[in-house]
């Protein structure tokens, strides 16, 4: 079972930041290396840091807290209190942290590459649709009698269309 930080520190669950802080105290003169001879001690003063230093942030306590409900769905083992478990759960704590960030430069990557392809579709998209304007501007005036610069407006406005297009996809690209 992994090691309860509350318990380590005499706290109840929901205790407050002063009562974390006093507890820490109490606990930390009892195992300081200076104080206490013990030869277990050290450890102890560390295990009583370590439980310190992650209950008194809050996002940390968030985490163990879930953690502590939910171990199997968090990839916990169950380990032994001393030095050897310490070091495997801190080992363990910046591995999942290394797996998270991982996992989110993923994310953020394959969001960037559907964002990427996105306006890529929608400008070829936008680009088909200057030039069909274009064609169908040359139909319309092909098909019917020349009757003034009205006739050109399709075209004209194919023509803006697809050259501000591409003056924005280049302004973007640099």
């Amino acid at each position: 079972m992994q090691t309860d930080y509350y318990k380590i520190l005499n706290i109840s669950r929901n205790a407050t930041q002063d009562a974390i802080r006093k507890a820490y105290l109490t606990r930390a003169k009892q195992y300081h290396p200076d104080v206490n001879n013990g030869k277990d001690a050290n450890s102890e003063f560390q295990l009583i840091n370590e439980a310190y230093q992650t209950l008194i942030n809050q996002d940390k306590r968030k985490w163990y807290d879930f953690k502590l409900k939910y171990p199997t769905t968090t990839g916990l083992s169950s380990g032994h209190r001393g030095a050897g478990a310490h070091a495997e759960r801190r080992h363990s704590y910046y591995s999942e942290q290394d797996l998270r960030k991982k996992q989110n430069s993923q994310q953020k990557a394959e969001d960037k590459y559907i964002k990427t392809l996105f306006d890529k579709v929608l400008f070829y998209f936008l680009i088909f649709t200057g030039v069909f304007a274009i064609i169908f501007g040359i139909v319309r005036l092909l098909n019917e009698k020349w009757e003034g610069i009205n006739d050109l407006s399709g075209i004209i406005f194919g023509v803006w269309f697809v050259l501000l297009l591409l003056y924005g996809w280049n302004a973007l690209s640099k």
